[in-house]
């Protein structure tokens, strides 16, 4: 009896050893979990030693806005190439991720209403920045990515990096879009983001200086001004004029928080006779002779004179968007002594937005 009861507890004690099972199990279950939260991708050992980030070198230059581009509308575009590389990070037995942010993540805010867009230094003015991939999807920045190769290598693809500049509001600032310097980095999540694989970088002069501009109307592109047939015993003297015919050069301003001057420089061929804003014709077969085309600024009922290549003052951009207007003059003028010679009578000026 006693023996049977030995037996009998000592089976019992196996039994509860055997209970005891289930609960070692999820202990390790646990440390498994533990190991695999400290999961990480990073630049590989000897790239940590030796390993130089590629950088992308942004040269915008200078950027002008034209008032008819939209609001979420391109302002321009960017691109610098990005080779490939492999064997950059190493991924643990748990994978890991690689990230992309801005260098200034304070200074760069997502713009309501407009998909991979943040704000830049210039109001209105948003950037968007991507990264086109051979082979592959692109992506916006910033991202976090989760890589899967458990263990393994990661590489950067080649590619482009892109930057948009996109307009975000009526009114146009002024000033730098970014620093000279860093502008995004790109990394691992076993390094920090002062150990990256690729940066993208303002050149000094790439610095973007926006400033309010116009456009011209596109009803004064091409301006024809026709003269039709005029008689040649219409002129009697030097000085003596034809019909007028009038016109205007009309522009399209944006908003701005700064006013702006904005000039217009007419230039064309002066006549022989230095007679102040008179055209000469074009050199063609059967030209007329003894005659120039003369140009005026029209004031009211007034008319002022002004000379070829000086800036005209068409007036100051305002804090919303605008139209500006250059009234102008134009006829036929005798330039010389005795009889006007008949012939063809065309000639062309050109002319050119300025800004103070």
């Amino acid at each position: 009896m006693n023996e049977r009861l030995k037996r009998a507890k000592g089976y019992a004690r196996r039994a509860t050893g055997i209970r005891c099972l289930p609960g070692t199990i999820l202990l390790f279950a646990g440390l498994m979990l533990t190991g695999g939260a400290e999961a990480a991708c990073r630049i590989n050992l000897i790239g940590g030693i030796f390993f130089d980030p590629q950088e992308v070198l942004i040269d915008a230059g200078y950027i002008t806005v034209l008032p008819s581009t939209p609001i979420g509308g391109l302002i321009k575009q960017i691109s610098g190439g990005i080779h490939g590389k492999a064997f950059v990070a190493q991924c643990d037995l748990w994978g890991g991720k690689e990230i992309s942010v801005f260098e200034n993540p304070d200074r760069r805010v997502a713009v309501p209403g407009l998909a991979n867009v943040y704000t830049t230094d210039v109001p209105g003015i948003g950037v968007r920045v991507m990264r086109s991939v051979s082979g592959g999807s692109p992506f916006f920045y910033p991202h976090s990515q989760s890589h899967s190769v458990k263990p393994g290598w990661l590489g950067i693809d080649g590619g482009s990096f892109i930057i948009d500049l996109v307009r975000t509001a009526e009114q146009i600032g002024t000033g730098r879009v970014a620093p000279t310097g860093t502008f995004t980095r790109f990394y691992y999540d076993g390094n920090s983001t002062s150990n990256p694989a690729l940066t993208s970088k303002f050149s000094s002069n790439g610095n973007v200086v926006v400033k309010p501009t116009c456009e011209v109307d596109a009803g004064s592109r091409n301006i024809p001004v026709a003269f039709d047939n005029v008689p040649a015993n219409r002129f009697n003297g030097p000085r003596t004029r034809g019909d007028n015919r009038d016109f205007s050069i009309k522009l399209l301003c944006q908003g701005g928080a700064r006013e702006t001057r904005v000039k217009i420089r007419i230039d064309a061929t002066p006549d022989d006779s230095g007679y102040q804003g008179v055209l000469k014709l074009d050199n063609v077969q059967n030209r007329a002779s003894g005659v120039g085309i003369e140009m005026v600024r029209r004031s009211g009922t007034s008319e002022v004179p002004f000379s070829l290549g000086d800036p005209l003052v068409v007036g100051f951009t305002q804090p919303t968007a605008s139209t500006l207007e250059l009234p102008l003059r134009a006829r036929y003028i005798q330039t010389r002594e005795g009889a006007v010679g008949p012939g063809v009578a065309n000639g062309k000026a050109t002319f050119t937005l300025q800004y103070d």
